[in-house]
């Protein structure tokens, strides 16, 4: 019997798991990123040796982030060692 197939477009922290829960689902996923890299706006600009983050705050939330790993039968604390920090970020406007 052939395992079902899905196509995910992008992979954007969404796509990316998308595609892990089908493939924990028994599907054989493939994914398609017009970028040369994954992460979507999970990114970074780099000028003049400063990193600017591009992307929205994902771990402002980590209970999402604990609910997909549990979804695919991790614990995300055996991969991810996450510290709160305060202030979480500062905005600088000239």
């Amino acid at each position: 019997m052939n395992k079902p197939t899905a196509i995910v477009i992008g992979a954007g922290i969404g796509g990316i798991a998308t595609a892990a829960r089908l493939a924990k689902n028994g599907y054989d996923v493939t994914v398609l990123e017009k970028e040369s890299t994954p992460g979507g706006r999970c990114n970074q600009i780099v000028r003049d040796g400063h990193r600017f983050d591009i992307g929205p705050t994902l771990f402002l939330m980590p209970e999402v982030w604990e609910e997909t790993f549990a979804a695919l039968g991790e614990k995300m604390s055996d991969y991810l060692d996450l510290r709160r920090i305060d202030p979480t970020y500062k905005v600088h406007f000239d």
